[in-house]
C-alpha cells in the first residue's frame, strides 16, 4: 500500500483562495512576503498552533514585528483558509490554527482620524504640480475615491445639471491598469452634486483638452484614454503619438508625500521593525533593522474632509451617506470627525453674542435641531446654525432662510434641495 506524499499548505491551500483580482493581488503579495518565506517548506503534519501563534506574534509591530495589528490579521486569514482547505480535503484531522490569539486592532489617534481642513488641502494644492491641481480639486469637492477619480470619464459628467456619475472605475493589478465596469459597492454606483468650484475648474479642463471626447463606451470596448478626465502628465506616447495616459497611484503617491511635507502640514510616524534578510556574501538569512514611515494626511483623507463639510452645513445622514457611496451609515458619522477649527468657533458663536450688555444663554433643542439665545430682558429666537432645517444667520456665514419642505420628508425633496439651493450657495 502506498500513502500519498506529504504536501505543503501551497500546493493545496492556494488554489482555493477566490475574490476579486485586486483582492487577490493583495493576498498574493502578503503570501510571497509574509508566509511563503516561513511556511514554504513546511509540510502540512509540521504545523502546530503554538509555531503559528509564534509567527503571528512575531509580524506585530507592537513585538518588532514589519507589519500593523490590520495587516498581520490578513496574514494569518490567509494562511488560515489554506489550512482550512487541507482540513476539509482531509489532509488533516484539524485546524492547528485554531485558537490563535490575533492582536487587538486599535483605534487611531483622535489627531490622526481628524481629517484635513480645507485651508491645509489649499496649501498642499499650491504645492503639487499644475496638472495635478484639477483632480485634487474635484477630489475634496466630491468626495470620490481614489479609483473613481482615474475612471470618471467625461461622458459621466453633465455640467450643465452640476452632477456626475460614477459608473466605473480604473483598477490597477500587478503594474496594469485596467476598466472595471463595477464600482467598489452597491453604493458605488451613485450620482454625486457638483458645486461651483468643481463645475469651474472642470470647464477649464474640458476647454483646455482639445482632443477629449464625450463618447459612451464600454468595459469590453478598449482604454479609449481621450475619454478620462484626468490624466497623466505625458501627452505623447513612446512612438510620438498623442496619448492621455492614466494616472497611477505610485506615481501620484510621490506627488503627494513632496507637497504635503513642503505645504508643513505633514505629520510622520517612523515604525522601526526587524527583517529578516540573506547576507548579500555569505547568502545566510539574518536579521536587519528597518523602518516604515506613515505620513498624515492621506490621499484619501479629503473624503472625510468632504463628509465633515456636509454634516458642518447640516446635510442629514442619509445624503451624506449616499454621495460618500457608503453602505453603512455608521462608516460615515464614526469615522469622520469635525476638523477642530470649525467645531470650536460653532461652539463659541452662541457663547460670544451680547444682549443689551448681558451675556447669552443658549438652549439648546435636539428634537429641532436649533440652537436658541435668550437674555435675561428679551426673547429672541436666533439662528439655526447646525442643520439645513430652514435658518441661517445673516451675520454668521452670510446665509439667509430658505422657504422650503423640511428635510425629515421625502429623499427626493432633499435632494432637490441640496441640487438647487445648497450646493449653489457655497460659492
Amino acid at each position: 500500500m502506498r500513502f500519498p506524499k506529504p504536501m505543503n499548505a501551497q500546493k493545496i491551500g492556494w488554489p482555493t483562495q477566490t475574490g476579486e483580482e485586486t483582492t487577490l493581488d493583495r493576498d498574493s503579495r502578503s503570501y510571497r512576503n509574509r508566509i511563503e518565506s516561513n511556511w514554504g517548506k513546511t509540510k502540512l503534519y509540521e504545523f502546530s498552533w503554538l509555531g503559528i501563534q509564534t509567527w503571528v506574534n512575531s509580524l506585530h509591530d507592537a513585538n518588532g514585528g514589519p507589519l500593523a495589528a490590520s495587516s498581520v490579521v490578513k496574514a494569518f486569514q490567509i494562511l488560515d483558509r489554506m489550512l482550512e482547505a487541507a482540513k476539509l480535503d482531509r489532509r488533516l484531522p484539524f485546524n492547528p490554527a485554531e485558537g490563535v490569539k490575533l492582536p487587538r486592532v486599535k483605534k487611531q489617534h483622535p489627531e490622526d482620524r481628524r481629517p484635513p481642513t480645507y485651508a491645509q488641502l489649499w496649501l498642499i494644492r499650491a504645492n503639487l504640480p499644475d496638472y495635478m491641481h484639477a483632480l485634487q480639486i474635484v477630489a475634496q469637492e466630491t468626495g470620490l475615491r481614489w479609483g473613481e477619480l482615474a475612471g470618471l470619464r467625461w461622458c459621466w459628467v453633465d455640467l450643465k445639471a452640476r452632477r456626475l456619475h460614477v459608473r466605473e472605475v480604473l483598477t490597477e493589478v500587478r503594474g496594469k491598469i485596467k476598466r472595471k465596469a463595477y464600482p467598489k459597492s452597491d453604493a458605488g454606483l451613485r450620482t454625486v452634486p457638483l458645486t461651483g468650484l468643481a463645475c469651474r475648474v472642470l470647464r477649464e479642463l474640458f476647454a483646455v483638452e482639445s482632443d477629449a471626447s464625450t463618447a459612451v463606451s464600454e468595459p469590453v470596448d478598449g482604454f479609449r484614454e481621450n475619454e478620462l478626465v484626468f490624466h497623466g502628465r505625458n501627452k505623447k506616447s513612446r512612438q510620438g503619438q498623442p496619448y492621455r495616459a492614466p494616472i497611477r497611484r505610485s506615481a501620484f503617491r510621490r506627488l503627494w508625500i513632496k507637497a504635503i511635507k513642503a505645504a508643513g502640514v505633514a505629520r510622520m510616524k517612523v515604525k522601526k521593525y526587524w527583517a529578516e534578510e540573506p547576507h548579500p556574501e555569505t547568502g545566510r538569512m539574518r536579521k536587519v533593522e528597518r523602518a516604515r514611515t506613515d505620513y498624515w494626511p492621506d490621499f484619501h483623507d479629503q473624503r472625510d474632509a468632504y463628509a465633515s463639510r456636509l454634516h458642518d452645513r447640516g446635510v442629514p445622514e442619509v445624503i451624506v451617506q449616499e454621495v460618500l457611496g457608503h453602505e453603512r451609515a455608521g462608516k460615515v458619522s464614526g469615522s469622520t470627525p469635525t476638523p477642530l477649527p470649525t467645531s470650536l468657533v460653532r461652539c463659541s458663536q452662541p457663547w460670544s453674542r451680547r444682549s443689551q450688555g448681558r451675556s447669552v444663554r443658549c438652549v439648546w433643542s435636539r428634537e429641532s435641531h436649533i440652537c436658541c439665545s435668550r437674555s435675561a430682558s428679551t426673547s429672541t429666537v436666533h439662528s439655526c446654525i447646525w442643520t439645513l432645517q430652514g435658518w441661517k444667520h445673516p451675520r454668521a456665514d452670510g446665509w439667509v432662510r430658505h422657504s422650503r419642505p423640511s428635510l425629515m420628508g421625502s429623499s427626493r425633496k432633499a435632494w432637490r434641495f441640496i441640487t438647487r439651493v445648497w450646493l449653489p450657495n457655497i460659492y
